[in-house]
């Protein structure tokens, strides 16, 4: 038996050894035992027996790992499954496993130690990918594939457009243009910017102005968060809200039949005062009826007076005393009706009563002049002494006037704009003195009225004309040439 023989000879023995020992849980005595060995040729072991040998003793390996890996998964896995997402049983519902990170969003979030309790985790804020072109993917940040667009405005991650600042929101993308909705559509940081949202603003108007702060409504729109006043007064032709509904002069309240500015009027109980000294204009429509209270009367006489375009419509006069009617003044030709209270009793109460029987709206005056006034044969325009005071005189209509020596009436004809013509004809119906004409007005807009041009004539009938080189109120002034007074006709004369 050569070496190699007998060592492998005593490595089996050596092993049988060892298994019968293992086998039995004791260790045998072979000091008496007769072990005889059978030569065997110098035979070398075939291959495939080696092979197979060393499968086996793979096999055995790769059992003995597979199984080791086992047994670790299966700790793993009750590792995770006691308790919360992979602590121990001693964590709070909804713990976490520290160190373990998970995606919210595009946000990624990370469960951290819980120092309350020690072993367990608790997951942090969501935050932001280090790296602008990353975005959480499953349970971390990676850099994607491809653009992602959550919201289908083109921006996004990895986008031809560029990154957005939402992609949860498609009304918001850098230079969408920002509306009022409470959202950065401009991705700016900044909500409903260059708006005015939150300045302060006014509403209403006049008595109805209340100031608030402007916001957006449900369509996108700024407004103003405030209710204005509700003063509710009568709506007038005045460009202010009166009864607060948020709109000026409506209701017609710019209707020329509404225009009267001494209305209400129509009856006993609310007329309108008409002091001793005064004249009023009034506008009367079609079946109105307007009454005045004659006021300030002493012992002297006094002449109460209505002058109108009859042409225009016609309009009655009736006077009262006590309310009782004492005097009716009906003419469908004169356009001037006159009484005179020669000694009115301070105990009595006397009213004048105005109807428009036509069927158009008209203008009127209506004056109440002391008998001992400067001169006697003074008209119903007066007074009219200044261009304050002066008359109104509508166009078309052809009146009497009277002015008194060392006087002089004036009349206010409208206002005319750039390009429109001016013309006012004078006619001298008794020829017992002379007459001149004069036109004021303020054309340059400076608050200065002067005189633009007269007619200074010495005969009957005197005409002054003017193109306006601007937007102004005109006055004619009629004045005796000397001291003498004089009748007079007055025409304002339309030009197209």
């Amino acid at each position: 038996m050569n070496k190699l023989h007998a060592a492998l000879l005593a490595l089996v023995l050596a092993a049988s050894a060892c298994a019968s020992s293992d086998e039995s849980g004791e260790t045998e005595n072979n000091q008496n035992t007769d072990v005889r060995m059978t030569p065997t040729n110098n035979v070398p072991m075939p291959n495939n027996a080696n092979n197979a040998n060393n499968a086996n003793n793979l096999n055995n390996v790769n059992n003995v790992n597979n199984q080791n890996n086992v047994n670790n998964q299966n700790n793993s896995n009750n590792a995770t499954n006691n308790g919360n997402n992979g602590t121990n049983n001693n964590c709070p519902q909804g713990s976490c496993l520290p160190g373990v990170t998970d995606c919210m969003g595009v946000q990624q979030r990370t469960c951290v130690e819980d120092v309350a309790n020690p072993g367990c985790g608790v997951w942090g804020p969501a935050e932001d990918c280090a790296s602008p072109q990353e975005v959480c993917v499953t349970t971390r940040c990676e850099i994607p594939q491809g653009c992602i667009d959550n919201d289908n405005d083109t921006f996004g991650i990895n986008c031809p457009a560029g990154p957005d600042c939402n992609d949860s929101d498609n009304e918001i993308f850098p230079g969408n243009p920002e509306v009022c909705d409470g959202k950065d559509n401009d991705c700016n940081a900044m909500n409903d910017d260059g708006l005015g949202v939150g300045m302060s603003c006014m509403t209403g108007t006049g008595a109805c102005q209340a100031m608030g702060t402007s916001a957006c409504d449900a369509q996108g729109m700024v407004y103003c968060d405030v209710v204005p006043g509700m003063v509710g007064e009568p709506e007038i032709c005045d460009g202010i809200d009166n009864d607060c509904n948020m709109i000026p002069d409506d209701g017609g309240a710019c209707d020329i039949c509404n225009l009267d500015p001494n209305e209400p009027n129509d009856s006993f109980a609310d007329a309108t005062p008409l002091p001793v000294g005064s004249r009023m204009l009034g506008i009367i429509c079609p079946g109105d009826t307007e009454y005045f209270v004659l006021s300030g009367l002493g012992s002297s006489g006094v002449r109460v007076g209505m002058k109108y375009p009859e042409l225009i419509s016609n309009l009655n006069f009736v006077t009262y005393t006590n309310q009782v009617q004492v005097g009716t003044f009906d003419s469908s030709t004169a356009d001037e009706e006159i009484v005179v209270l020669s000694a009115p009793n301070a105990n009595d109460t006397y009213h004048l009563q105005i109807t428009n029987s036509g069927t158009s709206f008209n203008y009127y005056h209506v004056s109440n002049i002391p008998e001992s006034y400067g001169c006697p044969a003074e008209d119903t325009f007066a007074p009219n002494q200044t261009r304050q005071t002066a008359a109104l005189l509508p166009g078309g209509w052809r009146a009497d006037g009277v002015v008194c020596s060392n006087s002089e009436d004036w009349y206010f004809l409208g206002e005319y704009a750039v390009g429109e013509t001016v013309r006012v004809d004078m006619f001298d119906t008794d020829v017992t003195g002379d007459l001149d004409m004069e036109l004021y007005g303020d054309p340059d807009g400076d608050g200065t009225y002067q005189q633009i041009t007269r007619s200074a004539g010495g005969t009957t009938d005197e005409i002054v004309q003017y193109v306006s080189s601007g937007l102004s109120d005109y006055f004619v002034r009629v004045v005796p040439f000397g001291s003498t007074g004089d009748q007079y006709e007055i025409l304002v004369t339309p030009i197209p």
